[in-house]
């Protein structure tokens, strides 16, 4: 009725003004009650409102003009999200492509007012390696080349002086592994956090040098180590110096001295990398025999030597007679670990010091001449 009488007002141009009036004012109350939705995301420190990285929970925050009594129904992919009816919505399960929206409804629930714009959820993923693939041992002085199936990550070595890692995987080795493993590292990183993929590799070395003590008493164990492991050691005279049972397969050979003499002892490894041999020797002496002082050549009452008192309590007095202004002395045990190094002047009383009870080999070099004595430490 009020549509027909508006049209009768609008035939008399008279009356045209009035209508106009009209019109306006009720455009003006329908404008004063428009209501609308709008939603936010927070934080701004996301590269987009609609991006966020796997996990994380993310709260929509809904801001309402024009109204003054509502309630709200959160949509998640066109579906009302159970329970989600607040001013906000919290999920921390969002995955790429969900759409997220709020509709405004009145204090009832049953009457739609406004709904807001769609949000289109764009989710950023942790970085996740594979394993590194390539060789887990590598020759030294040569190269292994190393890979992961995801681009953008960054090589590293754990220890720079064995094994270097450039910038696309290429491992150079430089020494022989330690006892601390070798790993090599590959890292990604984005703005979601990191991961990184290990590989533990071994830098493959030749035999040798040989690490043998110089002297050893009949009946004691020397122990000779080199830097290749998985060889195999032998004795050029085993009535001299044997290796024990189980001893010709370890990394560490163990020698036993049987009788006085010279003996060679062999290292033979065959790895990846080639077969080598080492060698060296040490002389087999008969601790028992060994008396505290000693003089070398018939006559040469101005060469020897002279240690005291022995056995003794940890401290004695060593003089060395020689043309040489200064000799260099050893003390090993009877496993022919050196204990001590050291150089004392010539024709000169010096004072030695041993802590730890116990049966010891003392070597002296004076020039071309060589003693060796047995010193034995009491309680």
């Amino acid at each position: 009725m009020r549509r027909l009488y508006l049209l009768q007002i609008a035939t008399d141009m008279s009356l045209r003004p009035l209508f106009f009036c009209i019109v306006c004012l009720l455009l003006m109350m329908v404008e004063a009650n428009a209501q609308s939705i709008t939603i936010n995301v927070p934080p701004a420190a996301y590269a987009a409102t609609d991006t966020v990285c796997m996990g994380v929970p993310v709260t929509f925050t809904a801001t309402v003009t024009g109204a003054s009594s509502y309630s709200f129904k959160w949509m998640r992919n066109g579906t009302a999200v159970p329970g989600a009816t607040g001013s906000t919505y919290t999920s921390s399960t969002l995955a790429t492509g969900n759409v997220i929206s709020c509709g405004l409804y009145d204090a009832a629930g049953t009457t739609l007012l406004a709904t807001s714009d769609t949000i289109h959820m764009v989710i950023k993923h942790l970085p996740h390696l594979s394993i590194i693939t390539g060789a887990t041992q590598v020759c030294l002085g040569d190269t292994i080349h190393l890979a992961d199936s995801a681009a953008g990550g960054a090589w590293s070595s754990s220890d720079a002086a064995l094994a270097t890692v450039d910038a696309s995987g290429v491992v150079t080795a430089l020494a022989a592994t330690t006892a601390a493993p070798l790993r090599i590292f590959y890292s990604l990183t984005n703005s979601c956090g990191s991961d990184t993929a290990r590989l533990r590799i071994r830098v493959v070395v030749p035999a040798g040098p040989l690490a043998a003590p110089v002297d050893i008493c009949v009946d004691s164990i020397a122990v000779i180590r080199d830097t290749a492991t998985g060889g195999m050691w032998t004795s050029s005279d085993t009535t001299i110096a044997a290796f024990l049972s189980g001893g010709p397969m370890l990394p560490v050979g163990l020698a036993q001295g049987r009788a006085p003499g010279t003996v060679t002892v062999i290292y033979h490894v065959t790895n990846a990398c080639g077969t080598y041999v080492d060698s060296t020797h040490f002389t087999v002496i008969n601790c028992d025999s060994l008396t505290t002082t000693g003089v070398i050549g018939q006559g040469l009452v101005n060469t020897g030597y002279s240690v005291y008192p022995n056995p003794g309590k940890g401290v004695f007095s060593l003089i060395v007679r020689s043309a040489q202004v200064q000799v260099s002395c050893t003390i090993s045990n009877l496993l022919g670990e050196r204990i001590k190094e050291f150089a004392i002047p010539a024709n000169k009383e010096t004072s030695i010091a041993i802590d730890v009870p116990g049966i010891y080999i003392l070597t002296i070099t004076a020039g071309d001449e060589h003693y060796t004595s047995k010193i034995v430490v009491t309680k």
